[in-house]
């Protein structure tokens, strides 16, 4: 058997390079692993479980209850959990990592990918996914009826698309329109996150608008493997001319035909989830870990 040895470091101790190399190279990859990506979310706050010089990494963020910590889940990073390069140690790795937070933490609450060892600190969370390596005719067939109904009213409500790299009236629409109050709470993290994605050119902002102003707005990333719809708000206009959808069907058909997933990023919200259903989208499932603090 492996004799594992598992170190718990700091941002700055965390070899980047290495780090985003077992991130890309894992069956698993998720944008909101990289590190990167991490440093937005988080303000550079994360830190890492590492088993064996980078075989195993499991991104963590600690914050204190009364100077006792915890680990919780950074906004906007839906499946973060274990990345590995040999899935032979998938069981090992994620038996010890349970077993380091139980025993140094207060508590841990983090939503994780599939590759984690199934037991009883986990349950399941649904996300909704779409291929889209195919043309837009045959993807478009898979819509349902409200679907494509709702993409015909907003396209004879008078609305138009348009891409923008105006990130400050993004922020603004967004705060004013989340019903969360998500984006509010963490506005620096999610202004860094567009502004580093536009540097990268993984990143698009895309709005409905007509002649009094924008109505709906969405920010999506791609990579290689994925396109991550993230944000996304409508006014009540918006909402009435059912603007969303026609978001939705435009980035669809932009990269229909690429060997690449359509990621909604959700949901196990009841409304939501038949929106995306009504697109053709799947089921995947990933998991919600939670701990309390044990001693061995």
């Amino acid at each position: 058997m492996l004799k594992s040895r598992l170190k718990h470091l700091k941002r700055e101790e965390i070899d980047v390079e290495k780090w985003d190399d077992i991130i890309k190279k894992n069956l698993q990859s998720r944008i909101y692993a990289f590190s990167w990506y991490l440093d937005a979310m988080t303000g550079c706050k994360w830190s890492a479980l590492i088993i064996d010089d980078y075989l195993s990494v499991f991104p963590i963020l600690i914050k204190n209850i009364f100077y006792i910590p915890y680990v919780t889940h950074p906004y906007l990073c839906q499946q973060l959990g274990l990345f590995s390069i040999d899935l032979a140690y998938i069981d090992e790795h994620s038996n010890l990592i349970i077993k380091y937070l139980k025993s140094n933490f207060l508590k841990t609450e983090t939503t994780i990918n599939s590759h984690f060892a199934d037991g009883k600190n986990i349950n399941f969370r649904s996300n909704h996914i779409l291929r889209v390596d195919r043309n837009y005719a045959e993807i478009s067939k898979n819509y349902n009826r409200n679907t494509r109904r709702n993409i015909i009213k907003a396209a004879e409500g008078g609305l138009i698309l348009d891409a923008s790299n105006d990130i400050l009236s993004f922020m603004e629409f967004m705060k004013i329109h989340d019903e969360t109050g998500v984006v509010r709470l963490i506005e620096e993290y999610i202004l860094q996150l567009v502004e580093t994605s536009f540097k990268k050119g993984s990143g698009s902002l895309i709005i409905a608008k007509d002649d009094t102003g924008i109505h709906s707005a969405a920010f999506y990333i791609i990579d290689e493997h994925r396109i991550y719809f993230l944000l996304c708000a409508s006014d009540a206009s918006g909402k009435e001319r059912k603007a969303m959808f026609m978001i939705i069907d435009d980035i669809i058909r932009r990269y229909a035909g690429l060997k690449s997933i359509f990621d909604f990023t959700g949901s196990n919200i009841e409304n939501i989830a038949r929106r995306n259903v009504g697109f053709g989208a799947k089921k995947e499932i990933y998991y919600y870990l939670k701990l309390h603090w044990a001693f061995f």
